[in-house]
């Protein structure tokens, strides 16, 4: 599979965006709103459109990554399965080097059973306590290594990082050419003020080869959150099996004590599917195909909505091509929204993706007939991603947005809202500015810093504000 797969990604939640932002998913025979300009209302409806989209981006960019290579899929503590490994090999490689100096010195501790044969403590130069320890069963060939650090003042945060790794070691202690590691498991206690309590994972490799590295197997992590963070509690699995391809599984309590939860399977020739639950009720699940070979990626999400929610329902699909020779690419989104008597309103958008000093820019742009539409861009980063654009909506206002989105869900947004574009190019004031925090659940709170209705609200994960 071919890495600008990602890219595609990105750009279809960027085109549900704009078309969401510029349509407002409106029952066409409902009346307007009489009261549009409300700053609270519109800039939780807005910011919420907003958010959806980019968050949704995280979300994907978490989930179908494996276009990259499975290794861009992480789990707490142990990270991808590569990493896993080097984490294993990087705690073993030291302790195997002392168990053979200790062999040669005539000095390993005998064997009966379940036996410690090695223990050390020490302190080292940042004065990180360190016990190390071997337990080696004689009748089965099996040891288990034991590395615990200790902080004294919580070194990057971590009081206690304690690592267990169970090998097969065929019998021969001292020869590490032979060992097949068969379970990791890492746990890391953080110190009072960090936005963490504790993470771990664990790593079960398939079985592998002697000398070789796992290619397969399963990951497991979870991190535990600190009071008052947006989220309390994470908790992720990752399979891969060569012949089987990868399935993974997301779990989000939040602080108040509601779910988010996210599915994908993914097969070995590059298709897949996606289930999302928001709490709330709202469902998207689609269908991919990131494979790239002929230069043609494809995407359908269906998202519905609980309850007597209007519109009920939204349809979108992309197709894109690849330029070989440069890497670019065009495509063409499409966006159908069906409400509760029938009636389906649809918008086209194309794509444009290019790479500016080696990070994705992707551009969308939409011109719509009765006047709507715009141009966003998503600008990748480092730590996650920036938004910047601009569109008119079905009531005449031009809106400026431009936010940041981390890889852990949240966000943050700055809206302008002008009466019109040519408010707007004259130098008219806007009507209203606002600045809204994300939780990972697309809620949050928000300010209101201009206009006539100045003052904080909160607004809920569909866009309705509240006090």
């Amino acid at each position: 599979m071919r890495s600008s797969s990602m890219q595609f990604v990105r750009a279809f939640m960027l085109s549900a965006l704009i078309a969401g932002l510029s349509a407002c998913d409106k029952n066409p025979s409902e009346p307007k709103n009489e009261n549009p300009d409300s700053p609270k209302a519109q800039a939780g409806a807005s910011g919420v459109a907003v958010y959806q989209a980019a968050n949704t981006v995280n979300q994907m960019q978490s989930l179908i990554g494996f276009s990259e290579g499975s290794d861009q899929l992480e789990v707490p503590a142990v990270g991808s399965l590569a990493k896993a490994n080097q984490l294993m090999q990087g705690k073993l490689s030291p302790v195997r080097e002392h168990i053979a100096r200790l062999r040669q010195r005539g000095e390993l501790g005998k064997v009966a059973g379940d036996s410690i044969i090695f223990e050390r403590t020490y302190t080292d130069l940042f004065g990180i306590k360190h016990h190390e320890w071997v337990v080696y069963n004689d009748a089965t060939g099996k040891a288990a290594v034991y590395l615990v650090a200790t902080h004294p003042t919580g070194f990057l945060g971590v009081l206690r990082d304690s690592t267990l790794i169970n090998l097969n070691t065929n019998f021969t202690i001292p020869d590490s050419s032979d060992d097949v590691i068969e379970r990791l498991h890492n746990h890391k206690d953080f110190k009072a003020g960090h936005f963490l309590r504790l993470e771990e994972g664990t790593l079960t490799p398939d079985p592998y080869s002697p000398g070789a590295e796992p290619t397969g197997g399963i990951l497991e992590g979870r991190r535990v959150f600190a009071a008052g963070q947006d989220s309390s509690e994470v908790t992720t699995r990752l399979e891969i099996h060569q012949a089987l391809g990868i399935a993974w599984e997301k779990r989000v309590r939040l602080g108040s004590g509601r779910t988010y939860e996210e599915n994908v399977t993914i097969s070995p020739n590059g298709t897949g599917t996606y289930l999302t639950k928001f709490p709330g009720g709202r469902i998207e699940a689609g269908t991919f195909d990131v494979n790239g070979d002929d230069h043609n990626v494809s995407f359908t999400k269906t998202t519905t909505f609980p309850g007597n929610a209007n519109p009920r329902s939204i349809y979108e699909s992309a197709e894109f091509t690849i330029n070989p020779a440069d890497s670019s690419w065009t495509g063409n989104f499409v966006r159908e929204v069906r409400f509760a008597n029938g009636q389906v309103t649809s918008t086209e958008t194309e794509i444009v993706r290019t790479v500016v000093n080696g990070f994705d820019r992707v551009t969308i742009t939409q011109d719509n007939s009765n006047g709507t539409g715009g141009t966003v861009t998503l600008q990748e980063k480092s730590t996650g991603y920036t938004i910047e654009g601009s569109w008119v909506d079905e009531e005449g206002h031009y809106i400026l947005v431009d936010g940041t989105f981390l890889h852990d869900g949240s966000g943050d947004l700055h809206l302008k809202v002008y009466a019109s574009r040519q408010a707007y190019e004259t130098g008219a004031a806007p009507i209203f500015e606002a600045t809204l925090h994300f939780n990972p659940d697309g809620s949050g709170n928000g300010n209101i810093t201009s206009g006539p209705e100045t003052g904080s609200f909160s607004f809920d994960a569909n866009g309705e504000v509240g006090g």
